[in-house]
């Protein structure tokens, strides 16, 4: 019996020893240890990784993704949301600042690509109407002052029935902020109208209000959102039929 509980040991033992061997960090203050999901010999899915610094957390293809806790070797830490290796979203770091006799400086709000944009959300989808299946909104770059809206019909079954439908923009209500004009950009596919609002002043806040037509369907549909930093976004709107 005491032979059976050796081995056993020892085999969880060599089991966790390969699992640290084969599957790789590619962050290099993380290189060391690796206890946790893997996939195609990287880290990926939730682990804790240990090197001179250490994260617990999401992983994706090596890199901290998702929610998780670095410490630096120094004690200081940055507990939040990351995206490819980066403060990405919502989160809190806290590190010494030397400045101040080491006193320690917590910064809570928004990251993007790991430098702090603000303690605002940067952009947000307070309410959408039933027949919205899907809101994305990206920003493009930092300079700029324009919203692009993008809606799609979602023809789940429609093409089946022989006839097609179509969504277009209808009106914006403006919530916060201004736009100066807004731009229709067309139809550049069979379902997808693409729209412009120029020279928008941020923060803003509007109501986009979209019409569906088609042979068998007509309906209205609404979405409220915010922006709340500067840039050129986009907005992706997907109707359901």
């Amino acid at each position: 019996m005491r032979e059976f509980s050796l081995l056993l040991v020892l085999n969880i033992s060599f089991s966790l020893f390969i699992s640290a061997q084969i599957c790789t960090v590619s962050v290099p203050a993380l290189k060391g240890k690796y206890f946790g999901d893997c996939r195609h010999g990287k880290a990926n899915g939730h682990g804790t990784a240990q090197g001179t610094d250490t994260y617990t957390g999401d992983f994706k293809k090596g890199l901290p993704d998702g929610k998780g806790k670095y410490i630096w070797k120094n004690g200081d830490w940055y507990d939040g949301e990351w995206k490819n290796g980066l403060y990405e979203g919502d989160g809190t770091l806290s590190h010494a600042d030397s400045s101040h006799h080491d006193s320690i400086v917590i910064i809570k709000g928004y990251w993007e690509k790991g430098k702090y944009i603000g303690d605002k959300r940067p952009y947000y989808v307070q309410s959408t109407t039933v027949n919205v299946g899907k809101v994305k909104i990206t920003k493009q770059d930092t300079t700029g002052n324009e919203i692009i809206i993008k809606v799609e019909t979602q023809q789940a079954g429609a093409a089946a029935l022989g006839y097609t439908t179509n969504s277009r923009l209808i009106s914006v209500d403006n919530l916060e902020g201004q736009y100066q004009q807004k731009t229709d950009y067309g139809t550049t596919e069979r379902t997808t109208n693409k729209y412009g609002l120029k020279g928008v002043k941020f923060p803003y806040k509007a109501t986009l209000s979209f019409e569906t037509r088609g042979t068998l369907i007509s309906h209205v549909d609404t979405i409220s959102f915010g922006i709340n930093i500067k840039g050129t976004w986009v907005i992706e709107v997907m109707i359901n039929n």
